[in-house]
């Protein structure tokens, strides 16, 4: 879920290139729930910076109603933004800068176990808040 078409193409590619298919794209928070329902995805990514609120926001919604594996996407390095994912059950995030690579790489993985060794092993380093 991004309100940045340039960066549901690159997912929806990503996705693509290893057999997986992107169910569902939405824009706004008030769409997270309603698409999770309706799709019942392996892993929702959602942006931070959405039109009517945040990723966060988002996630919190998701958790409370559908629980399932969340990775937030930002190009913010706010140690805010992250403690708050954190608090609203998002398994990890990832810098949009990071990838097409580092996004392959956590669709891949079976748990999020799994997701936080292969986070921790990769050379990531935020590149500034640019969205």
């Amino acid at each position: 879920m991004d309100d940045h078409a340039p960066s549901r193409a690159a997912v929806a590619e990503a996705v693509g290139a290893r057999g997986g298919t992107v169910v569902g794209n939405g824009s706004r928070v008030e769409d997270a729930v309603r698409l999770v329902d309706k799709h019942r995805p392996d892993v929702v990514l959602l942006a931070v910076g959405l039109p009517d609120g945040d990723g966060v926001e988002a996630a919190r919604r998701v958790m409370t109603a559908l629980p399932c594996p969340i990775v937030l996407l930002t190009s913010h390095t706010d140690a805010d933004i992250t403690a708050g994912a954190v608090e609203a059950g998002v398994v990890t995030h990832l810098w949009k800068v990071a990838g097409q690579r580092v996004v392959l790489a956590v669709i891949d993985l079976p748990s999020a176990e799994d997701l936080d060794r292969a986070l921790a092993s990769l050379p990531i380093s935020p590149a500034g808040d640019e969205e």
